[in-house]
């Protein structure tokens, strides 16, 4: 069977986040806010991140699930994945690729499916209980023309083997850009094709097989491990997309852009209130904090914190069913900006401290008929009168719920509405509601039948679903369209308004003229009828929204005060001395009290007076939220726990300078690639120039009380595996404060190595942070410069030997080693030998990948390098020195490597040259050369290692002298070499003892395999003398032997 055929509807969801979920940053980013989930802290979670980054991801994750916090993944749906195999393809059969990196990827294509759900399947494996999708409407009609959608669309049709992208060409679209251009202008001929109608008709079909398929593979993964993984994805506010696939999600998500909508004047009552008709709760993706001309800067990027429009919006949400996230995108500003919360704080602390308040059935007086159908059909006007409609009942203090009358065309095409949703409700609104079925109106009827009143503005039930004018058909819809009150038709009445109430209210939202003319005309019209239930002198500007504890029938509102001035940036309070009467609620037995709640204070039982079945209250000043229980007192506040939080601190902070020096860019300094390597050695090693020991680790605390003291923590590796994590100390802020950046000097107290740190918080009020031991950064240390490589060859001459072949030598070379950091960069240089003069310069960037060098071209070389003019050297001595850098910024010295010896020999070689070890010293001794230009000889040591550094020890004040002791620690092998001079400094060839000679109480000569006795790598360098301290150099005042 195709996987394209449509799969059975979708088994119910497990039931939502709750009402009184706060969705946000880490809890270290939003101090005294008690956050339920963490959106999107680790960016794409994918196959392929590195070991280190899962264990970082699953030990945050554990940490915060520790403390009853979720964690949420975010993916892009059609981004991160670039393998041609997963994307998009034009209607010209070209694949789209300019969006690599972007949304390249079309979810029609399986390869892309499968790296979707094996990304969700790695975000729920490490803990994560929250997936969701952004960009999760796409148009699937022009998104991709890739064998495989074709393919099924043929399937889908019966009609295998067409080609639907053949077909759109032969129209005479090439393109998909033409493609869009014609369906956008409305071109006849690609709008009345049936192969097109069809294609359209496909797109809702293959969106729920996509997101179908993808839910049931991360359900079942989270079912694995015993838990329960909510989904979702952004889709369009506007139009039907929300609903559209909103059965397979466990929650809805939408961008509703606020300033685009005109809040805070329009407001998002009527989505939080639909999407709980739908069996769902709605996040908003846009907020006022993260909103351009909402946030005081008109920059939806810029540094806001969070004002009083975001506790504005905050209490929207919580009184109408919403879920809720902390200030918008403030979690960015925070880290970068330090900005805190405080101003929403006390919003959710009151939800946290009685969470007993929420999460009950909606108990309005009115409800508002969501049409799912006109929605789809006439999208713009339909919203204008519903949501219209939305502000006008607010407004007349009408607490209203949504009921939504499913579209037929949409999901398994059943209405989720019935008569027993309608009967609670003492009228039904009808607003924008022109395209209703025979089944819905049937219901209404049965509603009016029943006695209940229906309330219409403007045309209602004139269309069917498919958009179809059936007015000649019906006689439901004869009633509406006109200013009257109709009891005749049935035993129930219908009032109806001629005009679109609710669209005028939309229309003038700002306008406060035109929403109290709007008001006016409904009471004038609508409480003759159904008189209202409360009876309040509260200003229009406060909306009332009511829900039913079903523990024991009280009755909660929700009194939210949208008088925002924008000039003052706050809701203008209440006065007190305003009347709130309500009914007694039906389902409470006793005698009914009234308790007020509102963020930051202690609840209140106020006076209330009981009689006719209404409980009257004379309210105190009230600002942006208030909470009025109605029958049961409320209980004292809940235990909210707040502990402590911190982290190792990786990103400048820009109101302050303590870390400015510290900052690695957001990164960890010791993240690795793919590969396992350090990624920014730079900021990892420590102890040579990128930073010495001890250095400072920047961390960050933060908590509901002032931080007390910031514990660091570390373990060591010295090359046998990580030892026990030791506490290696503590830091109190000298100002103690709620949020705190310190840093705490570390001086590497096992030496040099790999060390793992994390932190842990204890505020004054003595709570600790609790943490799982377990890294959140690095360090290595490494204070040891690396060694020179060994120069093998140069062109076939040896090193140290004379020749006359050769005039243009090209040295090459092993890599050199570095026993911990590793070599990084090297300086070359090819020296006269006698004067110093340089000859040629080189920069070597990465040591491990150039290992050859012409000094006559410079090729491989970076930075200001010179070569040697004309390429051929002078007859000679010349000297190659290497100077290497390792990770850590350990320079060596500048060592000669080689030496490059052009030109006829200019004194003949010492013969025999023997060396005795004694206590604390060597003997050696040589016979002269029969050659009269022999002036005196130069004695060279170095240790046995072959590590290449020659030490020139002594040189013989004249050519008479053919022995010399010289003093030298004990127990250290060594290798001798002796060098015949001229009169004029000019050496002969080096001449290197036999055998590994080391002194001490019992002298050792080894003079086995490859212990000496030929010339090699190893060059005469003027480097520190290899003696011990305190005795003098007998070489004093005769030519440098280091520089012949």
């Amino acid at each position: 069977m195709s996987v394209w055929v449509p799969a059975a509807v979708a088994a119910p969801p497990p039931p939502g986040p709750a009402a009184t979920s706060a969705f946000g940053p880490r809890p270290e980013y939003a101090p005294g806010v008690p956050v339920t989930m963490v959106v999107d802290d680790f960016a794409s979670i994918e196959p392929g991140i590195t070991d280190q980054r899962a264990a970082e991801i699953a030990k945050a994750i554990a940490e915060w699930s520790a403390r009853g916090i979720d964690y949420g993944a975010y993916y892009g749906f059609g981004a991160g994945y670039g393998d041609l195999d997963g994307a998009r393809v034009d209607l010209d059969g070209t694949p789209v690729v300019a969006e690599v990196g972007g949304y390249m990827a079309s979810p029609t294509r399986a390869a892309y499916r499968a790296w979707l759900i094996a990304s969700g399947e790695l975000a729920v494996d490490l803990g994560a209980t929250h997936v969701f999708l952004d960009l999760a409407s796409r148009d699937f009609t022009t998104l991709s023309f890739d064998g495989e959608v074709v393919a099924a669309f043929a399937d889908w049709i019966g009609e295998p083997g067409f080609d639907i992208a053949a077909h759109l060409r032969s129209l005479g679209y090439p393109t998909t850009s033409a493609l869009v251009a014609a369906r956008d202008s409305g071109d006849p001929t690609l709008a009345s094709d049936p192969y097109w109608q069809l294609w359209v008709a496909f797109d809702p079909v293959l969106e729920r097989h996509i997101f179908e398929e993808w839910a049931s593979a991360l359900r079942a993964r989270a079912a694995a491990y015993g838990r329960t993984v909510y989904l979702s994805g952004n889709r369009n506010f506007d139009g039907p997309d929300t609903w559209l696939t909103g059965d397979l999600f466990d929650y809805l998500i939408s961008e509703t852009f606020l300033d685009a909508l005109g809040y805070p004047a329009r407001d998002l009552a009527f989505q939080y209130k639909t999407a709980v008709a739908f069996g769902r709760r709605f996040w908003s993706w846009n907020f006022p904090n993260n909103t351009g001309s909402l946030n005081g800067t008109n920059d939806p990027w810029a540094q806001a914190p969070c004002n009083a429009l975001d506790r504005l919006f905050v209490a929207q949400t919580f009184a109408n069913g919403g879920l809720s996230q902390v200030c918008g995108a403030g979690w960015v500003y925070f880290h970068q900006y330090g900005y805190l919360p405080d101003e929403v704080a006390p919003l959710y602390l009151l939800v946290a401290s009685h969470p007993e308040l929420f999460d009950h059935p909606e108990a309005g007086e009115v409800a508002l008929w969501f049409s799912e159908a006109s929605e789809r059909l006439d999208s713009g006007g339909h919203a204008r009168s519903f949501r219209g409609a939305s502000y006008l009942l607010s407004d007349a203090h009408r607490p209203w719920d949504v009921v939504f009358a499913a579209d037929p065309m949409a999901r398994d095409g059943a209405e989720r509405l019935a008569l027993a949703d309608l009967l609670p409700y003492r009228a039904v609104v009808l607003a924008g509601a022109r395209a209703l079925t025979d089944e819905q109106i049937g219901m209404l009827e049965d509603y009016l039948d029943a006695g209940g009143v229906v309330i219409g503005f403007g045309p209602v039930g004139d269309l069917d679903a498919t958009g179809a004018d059936v007015s000649a058909q019906r006689t439901f819809d004869d009633a509406f369209g006109r200013d009257a009150v109709d009891t005749t038709r049935y035993a129930g009445t219908i009032v109806a308004f001629a005009q679109d109430l609710g669209a005028q209210v939309y229309d003038g939202a700002a306008d406060a003229a035109v929403r109290a003319a709007a008001v006016d005309a409904w009471r004038a019209a609508v409480d003759p009828v159904v008189p209202p239930e409360i009876a309040t002198d509260l200003p229009s500007t406060v909306h009332v929204t009511r829900f039913e504890r079903v523990a024991d029938g009280s009755h909660v509102y929700h009194l939210v005060n949208t008088d925002y001035d924008a000039a003052a940036g706050a809701v203008t309070p209440v006065p007190e001395g305003a009347t709130f009467a309500v009914p007694v609620p039906p389902g409470f037995v006793g005698a009914p009290t009234v308790t007020l709640l509102q963020p930051g204070a202690a609840a209140q039982v106020i006076p209330a007076a009981v009689d006719g079945g209404m409980v009257t209250a004379t309210l105190p000043a009230l600002g942006d939220w208030t909470i009025a229980v109605v029958g049961s007192a409320v209980g004292p506040d809940a235990p909210v726990d707040l502990p402590p939080w911190s982290s190792v601190h990786t990103v400048d902070n820009a109101l302050t300078t303590v870390d400015d020096a510290l900052a690695t860019g957001g990164q960890r300094p010791d993240v690795v690639d793919a590969s396992g390597e350090i990624l920014y050695p730079y900021w990892y090693w420590k102890g040579g120039n990128h930073g010495a020991v001890p250095f400072e680790v920047p961390v960050l605390a933060t908590g509901a009380a002032p931080i007390a003291t910031i514990e660091l923590w570390y373990r060591y590796d010295g090359g046998e595996g990580y030892g026990p994590w030791t506490q290696y100390a503590s830091v109190a802020p000298a100002s103690p404060a709620r949020t705190t950046i310190e840093t705490i000097s570390f001086d590497a107290p096992d030496g040099e190595g790999y060390y793992q740190m994390y932190v842990r918080a204890i505020d004054e009020e003595g709570r600790v942070e609790e943490v799982i031991a377990g890294p959140e950064t690095g360090y290595g240390v490494d204070w040891t410069p690396p060694e020179p490589p060994v120069v093998t060859e140069a062109s076939g001459a040896l090193s140290g030997r004379w020749q006359e072949v050769t005039d243009r030598p090209v040295f090459q070379w092993t890599p050199p080693v570095d026993a911990l950091s590793g070599p990084a960069s090297a300086n070359l240089s090819l020296v006269v030998a006698d004067t110093g003069a340089t000859v040629a310069t080189c920069r070597i960037a990465d040591t491990a990948t150039m290992t050859r060098w012409d000094p006559a071209d410079g090729t491989d070389c970076t930075g200001d390098s010179d070569v040697t003019s004309g390429g051929a050297l002078a007859p000679g001595a010349y000297m190659l020195r290497f100077q290497v850098e390792d990770e850590a910024g350990n320079w060596s010295p500048s060592y000669a490597v080689f030496w490059f010896y052009y030109g006829p020999l200019a004194v003949d070689d010492v013969r025999d040259v023997r060396v005795t070890p004694q206590d604390g010293a060597i003997t050696v001794a040589w016979d002269p050369p029969a050659d009269p230009r022999y002036a005196y000889a130069g004695i060279y040591v170095r240790p046995a290692n072959g590590d290449g550094k020659w030490n020139h020890l002594w040189s013989t004040p004249d050519a008479t002298v053919t022995e010399q002791v010289v003093r030298l620690k004990n127990g250290v092998p060594r290798q001798v070499m002796v060098v015949a001079f001229d009169a004029d400094g000019r050496p002969g060839n080096q001449v290197i003892a036999p055998c590994v000679y080391t002194p001490g109480p019992v002298p050792v000569t080894d003079c086995g395999s490859g212990s000496g006795g030929e010339p090699d790598a190893g060059m005469p360098d003027a480097g520190m003398p290899d003696v011990d301290a305190g005795m003098p150099d007998a070489g004093a005042g005769m030519p440098d032997a280091g520089m012949p």
